[in-house]
C-alpha cells in the first residue's frame, strides 16, 4: 500500500513540476527559474569553496521523504474528518428522533361542578355525567386528567364519592361523579385537564 501511495504521489509531484524541472534544465539562467533545491544543503562547491546563491537539486529521496510526511498529515486528517462525520451522523440521528417524538402541542383546564343536592336523595349507586368543551379543538384526542376541589357531604353519612373520565374526544370531555351506599352529597366540585 505505501509503494502504491508513493508512486502515486511521485506521479503526481513529477506531473505537476516535471514541465518546470525540464524548462529550468533548459534555460538555467532564465529569468523566474528555481530549481527544486534542498534548503539544507549549504552552498559549498564541490572544490570547497563557497559559491554565492549556489544551490542543490533535491534527490529522490529527499522528494519521498517529504511525501511521506505530507502522507502522515494527510492520514491524521481523514481520521480527524471520519470522527467529525461520525459525530455528525449521531447529531442528526438525535435531531431526527427529537422531530419524531410526540409532543404537547397545548393544554386547557376548566371546573365542573353538580347542581346543589346533586345527590341528597336516594340511595345506591348515583351519578351525574358532566360535559367540559374545549376552546378549540385538539389536533388530536388529549390525555385528561381530574381531581377533586370541593366536596360537601352530609354531616352524619359516610363520604363515598368518585370521579372518573368516561370519553374524550378531539372538541370535549365527559368526567362522571357519582356516589353510593346511603350518602348524601350536597355537591362535588372537580378540575380537569386536557393536554396534546
Amino acid at each position: 500500500m505505501k509503494i502504491s501511495l508513493l508512486i502515486l504521489l511521485c506521479g503526481a509531484f513529477f506531473q505537476a513540476f516535471g514541465s518546470r524541472i525540464e524548462q529550468d534544465k533548459d534555460q538555467p539562467d532564465a529569468p523566474g527559474s528555481f530549481p527544486l533545491v534542498n534548503p539544507d544543503s549549504s552552498g559549498n562547491s564541490a572544490d570547497g569553496t563557497e559559491v554565492e546563491n549556489a544551490t542543490v537539486p533535491m534527490s529522490l529521496d529527499d522528494v519521498i521523504a517529504q511525501l511521506l510526511k505530507q502522507q502522515d498529515v494527510i492520514l491524521h486528517l481523514q481520521a480527524e474528518m471520519a470522527a467529525k462525520d461520525r459525530t455528525t451522523r449521531t447529531l442528526e440521528q438525535e435531531v431526527q428522533a427529537l422531530q419524531q417524538r410526540p409532543y404537547t402541542e397545548r393544554c386547557e383546564s376548566g371546573e365542573l361542578g353538580t347542581p346543589d343536592n346533586a345527590f341528597i336523595y336516594g340511595s345506591g349507586t348515583r351519578y351525574r355525567e358532566l360535559t367540559a368543551t374545549f376552546s378549540r379543538a385538539f389536533t388530536t384526542t388529549p390525555v385528561v386528567t381530574v381531581g377533586f376541589t370541593e366536596l360537601d357531604n352530609e354531616l352524619d353519612r359516610n363520604l363515598r364519592v368518585s370521579a372518573s373520565v368516561t370519553s374524550v374526544y378531539a372538541t370535549h370531555v365527559i368526567v362522571q361523579i357519582g356516589t353510593w351506599g346511603n350518602t348524601r352529597l350536597d355537591s362535588a366540585r372537580i378540575r380537569w385537564m386536557a393536554c396534546a
